[in-house]
């Protein structure tokens, strides 16, 4: 690893010891918050689009340092090359497995995500765009633009827990990783205004637990530095007890050229228990924050409070910001005014960092992202035939098998059973008639969390009803789908035709005497090609052959053999249903 991770965290906690906190106090000194009041919401905000990069959400601190030092920021700049080297950040975690056979149709690399910030803005209007990106945090949380806003901590939590530590989880490199070994990836950048660099560290510390820290430093051309620092590490993804407890902590730092600085450090603890629905059943929320503001040339000030939720649920996890906040220790440089202030402002963020986190462990961590579902069954199978299809779930990390609930619901034709059991099992698939397809939802949920996963089956196609002649002789068949590659035959007196597709529409043919024509003193022998054409409504349709034959027989004089050219036209009608010779 680079001496940029100690570096960073060499400063960032030498700024705490050396602010000189007057200690601990005798009596828990509760602070009269200034927050705007909230409503729990009836329903949980939706994932944010997944900006395909690593974000740290630093117009927050960037607008406390602005309001310390009433300087002016290149604030766009400064988010662009972050955002730039977060990408980077990203695309090093989703490096595919080199080992892996990739699927047909699989993309690799990160998902397509839009920025946060559109890298074209101005200093002055970099934090009213926030506010639109965050526009579905709607009244619950003040908005980047106003003093104290939390909107971006409500999204790093949401990130973090419900996008990033999710593809950890399940990340080739991480699953290699024995436990007590770490990796580390590197991402930087650098445009006109600015400069990023950026890392990270997961460290492998239990069979279905990592301990992840990301961290970046950004200067920009005038000499403004932002640090950041996010971790999480704890149990999010509990064993069969459903029992959770994990950290997410995001430390942040803006030092200005004159070496005015501010920091600020959210920590929030979450702990709890998963229900047999994956569900939490149980959630408690422990937040503290730590802040030191230090204008060059003055004293600096320190003050670090704590907010509790212990009946914590998905919607109401919002309320920590509501709470009554300790005083935990403060420096004797600040006054009542500024513990207020400081207090306040970081109060929203807390309770922002605390829904995010929660909102993306249940979206993120318990949905897919701790456990996973094994269910493979083929893309298409013969009209009313039965396939048996194995179903396993695992732990993402370890790989580990266990056994969960599992519902399985059919959409289409034609059946599955059992729709729920217990794993490890099997369901079997039956195939409706010719032309249809049926859609398999699993879904896994224990204490462990919810997994999904769905497959789709197609029964063959529509099948076709062929006729016409082979020279003098009628033969008739029936194709029972054209996109099997199934080989099909066409059968006349004393003839058989055989068709070997190389495709949907094309393929080889061999017409072949079956030792009865012509009393059984005359061969047949005719080989070539052949064409499918079809109507636009696919209900009728020709197969033209183009190939050349020879008619052979005994006489007194010795044996004739006669070449013909095998050139003939069959006509082909959609059958309604399946036939019975293509059942099964």
């Amino acid at each position: 690893m680079r001496m940029l991770a100690s570096a960073l965290a060499i400063a960032m906690v030498g700024a705490l010891v050396g602010c000189g906190p007057t200690g601990p106090i005798e009596a828990v000194e509760i602070i009269e918050l200034d927050v705007a009041p909230v409503a729990v919401p009836d329903a949980a905000p939706p994932l944010p689009d997944d900006p395909g990069g690593i974000y740290f959400a630093t117009a927050e601190p960037l607008g406390d340092y602005i309001a310390l030092t009433g300087e002016t920021v290149d604030v766009a700049g400064l988010l662009e090359a972050e955002r730039l080297a977060g990408e980077e950040l990203r695309a090093a975690l989703d490096e595919p497995d080199p080992d892996a056979q990739p699927e047909a149709g699989a993309a690799t690399g990160s998902p397509p995500g839009v920025a946060l910030f559109d890298p074209s803005l101005t200093a002055a209007d970099a934090r009213p765009a926030a506010t639109a990106q965050l526009a579905f945090v709607g009244p619950l949380l003040r908005s980047p633009t106003e003093s104290g806003g939390a909107g971006e901590s409500l999204v790093v939590g949401m990130l973090s827990s419900g996008l990033l530590v999710p593809a950890m989880q399940g990340a080739w490199w991480a699953r290699d990783l024995q436990i007590g070994q770490s990796s580390g990836r590197i991402g930087d950048a650098q445009t006109a205004a600015a400069r990023s660099s950026g890392e990270t560290e997961v460290r492998r510390v239990g069979a279905n637990e990592l301990s992840v820290a990301i961290q970046q430093e950004s200067t920009s051309a005038n000499g403004v530095t932002t640090r950041n620092r996010l971790t999480q590490e704890g149990k999010v993804c509990p064993s069969d007890d459903g029992e959770f407890d994990f950290t997410v902590k995001l430390d942040r730092e803006v030092t200005g050229p004159g070496g005015d600085t501010v920091r600020e450090e959210l920590t929030v603890r979450v702990t709890g228990r998963l229900g047999e629905d994956g569900y939490p059943e149980s959630m408690a929320i422990d937040a503290t924050q730590a802040t030191r503001e230090a204008p060059a040339g003055k004293q600096p000030i320190y003050v670090e409070t704590r907010q509790t939720l212990p009946e914590a649920n998905i919607l109401n996890v919002v309320l920590v910001s509501q709470q009554p906040a300790q005083l935990v220790r403060s420096s004797s440089g600040a006054t009542s005014a500024d513990v207020r202030r400081i207090a306040s402002r970081a109060a929203a963020r807390l309770g922002a960092l605390s829904w995010g986190s929660a909102l993306g462990s249940v979206t993120g961590m318990w949905n897919n992202g701790c456990v996973g579902i094994e269910a493979t069954g083929p893309k298409t199978a013969p009209p009313r035939s039965g396939t048996e299809i194995p179903v396993v779930v695992r732990s993402k990390l370890s790989a580990e098998e266990f056994s969960s609930s599992v519902t399985a619901a059919l959409t289409g034709s034609d059946s599955v059973s059992p729709d729920s059991f217990r794993s490890t099992s099997s369901v079997t698939f039956v195939a409706g008639e010719a032309g249809t397809q049926g859609t398999i939802l699993f879904r896994a949920a224990s204490r462990r969390g919810v997994a999904t996963k769905e497959i789709t089956i197609s029964t063959g196609g529509r099948a076709y009803f062929v006729e016409g002649t082979n020279g003098d002789v009628y033969a008739s068949g029936v194709i029972c789908d054209l996109s099997s590659g199934r080989s099909f035959d066409l059968v006349g007196t004393g003839t058989v035709t055989t068709f070997s597709p190389n495709d949907d529409r094309s393929g080889t043919f061999r017409y072949v005497d079956d030792g009865t024509y012509g009393q059984g003193l005359i061969e047949l022998d005719a080989r070539g090609t052949y064409t499918i054409a079809l109507e636009p409504d696919g209900l009728t349709g020709r197969l033209t052959t183009d190939g050349t034959g020879t008619t052979a027989y005994e006489t007194p004089l010795g044996r004739q053999e006669f070449e013909f050219p095998a050139n003939l036209t069959f006509t082909m009608t959609a059958v309604e249903g399946t036939p019975d010779a293509c059942a099964g």
